[in-house]
């Protein structure tokens, strides 16, 4: 009796015993999540001060000094970097949190983006006092590959490099996949790997220009432009429109539907024939970039240089004379006047004339880029368009509330901008290897 009774009390021993390991268990994974979540809130870059900003693009002005130029001259331009900034910062902040960091492909990305900033700036310093970009000799990029260790980390990097740009191919649903680089294209990327290799070694090998404190901050704003990207990769597929989403969003802009663009053209037709000047209709009507600005005039022609039709018609009228008619093509609705013709020796035609058309497409909405006119799209591919950017902007804005990013509402540049060198593209052709 006795004996049963000592078994009963070793058995409750044991599942006591067990129970407590298993809460003990429970508890450092807890604690251990805890501790492992607090550590990456550190390694956060959660906001920086109007002091901070000031150094990084006192140091981005010695690479860059039209941008910051720029962004010294106008507000708006500093509103929409500091909106940029707000949305890196914020998404990196989750990708962190949901373990971005620790993929071997963002850290292998991120460790060669470091080595190309470093190189940059430091690249800049031994220009100092030069009329010209400091030159890594060649010598000096076939001694990094006399270490085995480079190339294999220059494989591994390109890997790297090439799995991220086909991420981003998969999400976008493109049709042309990221190649991987060959040939001349390899060259040069090996090329640009030993010289970044060279100077950012240079870098880290001066404890003063290391030591300056605006160089982690720059690190970790651009791992924050990386994870940013890579986490907007990841949950691309949600920001695409679905075909209910397309239907409404076009049918809630009447705006974009074609038949507009026809009346539009017989609208600026029937101008035409009442006699208002064709150069200024042109200017004001027309929709082709190459031409609108000269009042739609295309001079001394030959053959095959404009669309089929318009050339058609083209020989068959008499200079002066307006076509009688809408003329369409693949693209739109043209409005076409002769305004001579020769035949030079040999029988070669040139001819002159001036022309509206109105594209069956409709130009991307949004801002317009100084210099950069606005491609045109079908109301179906501006649909898409719009409703992806809809959706990711109401991400984005979720993640911001989610995670707030401490940023000054404005700031000023409190350093005197360079007046010469450190503008990347005047610097671009230079000379970057010397035998």
């Amino acid at each position: 009796m006795s004996l049963s009774i000592e078994k009963k009390r070793l058995a409750a021993s044991v599942t006591v015993i067990g129970l407590f390991a298993v809460v003990g268990l429970i508890v450092w994974s807890v604690v251990e999540e805890r501790a492992k979540a607090a550590k990456i809130e550190t390694e956060i870059l959660k906001g920086l001060t109007e002091e901070q900003l000031n150094e990084v693009l006192k140091s981005e002005a010695t690479a860059d000094r039209l941008t910051v130029k720029e962004l010294s001259k106008d507000q708006q331009k500093r509103k929409s970097f500091l909106e940029g900034l707000r949305e890196h910062l914020a998404l990196a902040a989750q990708a962190r949190r949901e373990g971005f960091a620790e993929l071997e492909d963002f850290r292998l990305n991120f460790e060669y983006k470091t080595d190309l900033l470093l190189a940059d700036l430091y690249r800049v310093k031994l220009s100092q006092g030069m009329n010209r970009l400091y030159v890594v000799t060649k010598a000096e990029m076939e001694k990094v590959w006399e270490d085995p260790a480079n190339e294999e980390r220059f494989g591994k990097t390109m890997d790297a490099l090439h799995g991220i740009r086909e991420r981003a191919s998969d999400a976008k649903g493109s049709r042309n996949p990221a190649n991987y680089p060959r040939g001349e294209v390899l060259k040069k990327a090996r090329d640009n790997f030993s010289r970044t290799m060279v100077l950012a070694s240079m870098a880290r090998a001066d404890e003063e220009f290391m030591g300056q404190p605006v160089i982690p901050l720059r690190i970790k704003i651009l791992e924050a432009g990386l994870l940013s990207n890579d986490y907007l990769i990841a949950n691309y597929k949600d920001f695409l429109p679905t075909q209910a989403e397309i239907e409404a969003y076009l049918a809630s802009h009447p705006e974009f539907d074609p038949k507009k663009k026809l009346e539009l053209a017989k609208g600026v037709f029937a101008k035409v024939m009442a006699g208002e000047n064709f150069e200024k209709l042109a200017e004001e009507y027309s929709e082709d970039a190459r031409s609108s600005h000269r009042g739609g005039l295309y001079e001394g022609v030959t053959s095959g240089v404009l669309w089929p039709e318009i050339e058609e018609k083209a020989l068959q009228m008499k200079p002066g004379e307006v076509h009688d008619g809408l003329i369409e093509s693949e693209i739109g609705y043209h409005i076409l006047k002769l305004m001579s013709n020769e035949t030079k020796e040999g029988g070669e035609v040139r001819y002159t004339v001036r022309h509206i058309v109105i594209q069956k497409k409709f130009e991307e909405p949004g801002e317009e880029l100084p210099g950069i006119p606005r491609p045109f799209m079908t109301p179906i591919e501006i649909a898409k368009q719009q409703v992806e950017k809809q959706k990711r902007e109401a991400f984005i804005a979720q993640v911001i509330s989610a995670s707030p990013v401490s940023l000054p509402e404005d700031f000023t540049l409190n350093f005197e901008i360079p007046e010469k060198g450190g503008n990347k593209k005047e610097e671009s052709s230079s000379q970057d290897t010397e035998e």
